[in-house]
């Protein structure tokens, strides 16, 4: 299918593809569907040992529009950094292989862009499950601009704007830096230094972008992810600071990654074994977080806190034996709520 005006299309969409063939026509099939058609698909196979080299081929044969990159096996930050260095547009934009797109989606941010001038356009996500789908907890419910600053603002707080890129389109004169190989987050590394490129940032109330949320999701699938994205957390922090970026929120995002440090624990205690590999992780988000202890010392946190973050920075054993009692405790305290339940409606039978 030929259908470019010009040398170099509108926007290019990059594809990070690997063992996803249940998913990957789907996904295809919704950026050819696209109402901007003047567009390039970049599919990078990142060595894929399923059929999805082949489906890649078998697309880019029928229409021209599909560049497809054979490469051998380094993840998906690499695969997306190939893809960037082989686009040829002026604008990015990025999909991943499980997920799909609405029709009009490039076409309602590309318009955003020229009409607002900003660096980023960010729109809605659907989260999609098998039986059913929901919202942003805080969708965006206006079109707006943003200054860099405020657009900083809104990134670290991840509630109406998220680290991921795929629900963004770029200008691709602010992507300064490439997503680091080898690592789980690489989306909340690289985007703090992208946001801390531009000059603004627009937002649109659009759901344009389809999350499938499946139980084989590499979120899920490494008992790792706790410390890692805490240090993710972290390398925003220290960026910021580095640059002297938004100085006003470093309390609170300091804070921040306290709460979730404590809170990544809990959950790391509830889901595994009281095993040797359980506190060597631990140790390493201590680690990762003990040097904001005085922040957490000069402010007015509650004495939860306080106490269960130097639990875990100082007393392991006694923060994995609190965290597993007040497992239990709750379980049984649910149990007893169901039980009274069932009593009361047996006394209207």
């Amino acid at each position: 299918m030929e259908n470019s005006k010009s040398n170099f299309p509108e926007i290019s969409i990059i594809v990070p593809v690997y063992n996803v063939e249940k998913y990957l026509p789907k996904c295809i099939d919704s950026l050819l569907a696209q109402t901007l058609t003047d567009i390039e698909i970049i599919l990078v196979d990142d060595g894929s040992p399923d059929y999805c080299p082949m489906i890649c081929d078998s697309y880019a044969e029928k229409d021209s529009r599909i560049k497809v990159i054979h490469k051998q096996n380094e993840g998906v930050s690499a695969a997306r950094n190939d893809g960037i260095a082989a686009a040829r547009a002026d604008i990015i934009g990025f999909v991943d292989s499980d997920d799909w797109v609405d029709p009009k989606m490039y076409e309602t941010m590309l318009s955003a862009l020229k009409r607002t001038g900003a660096d980023i356009v960010v729109c809605n996500t659907s989260y999609d499950y098998i039986d059913h789908s929901h919202p942003d907890a805080v969708p965006i419910t206006e079109e707006k601009i943003y200054s860099r600053d405020e657009a900083l603002r809104l990134l670290i707080q991840d509630r109406m704007i998220h680290n991921y890129p795929c629900d963004k389109i770029f200008r691709k004169s602010v992507l300064n830096s490439p997503f680091t190989p080898g690592i789980r987050y690489e989306d909340i590394e690289v985007m703090i230094r992208w946001f801390a490129n531009i000059n603004r940032l627009a937002t649109i109330p659009y759901f344009g972008y389809h999350y499938l949320q499946r139980a084989s999701s590499y979120l899920h699938s490494s008992s790792t992810m706790f410390e890692e994205y805490i240090a993710a957390l972290r390398s925003q922090l220290d960026f910021l600071k580095s640059k002297n970026l938004i100085p006003d929120c470093y309390e609170s995002y300091t804070l921040r990654i306290v709460k979730d440090g404590v809170k990544y624990s809990k959950y790391l205690v509830h889901d595994t074994t009281d095993s040797p590999k359980l506190y060597s992780t631990l140790k390493e988000i201590a680690d990762t977080i003990r040097d904001l202890q005085p922040a957490v010392d000069s402010s007015d946190v509650s004495k939860k806190l306080r106490k269960r973050f130097d639990n875990l920075l100082n007393h392991p054993r006694r923060f994995v034996s609190e965290m597993r009692w007040n497992h239990r405790y709750h379980i049984l305290k649910n149990r007893l709520t169901t039980f009274r339940h069932k009593k009361e409606y047996k006394c209207f039978d």
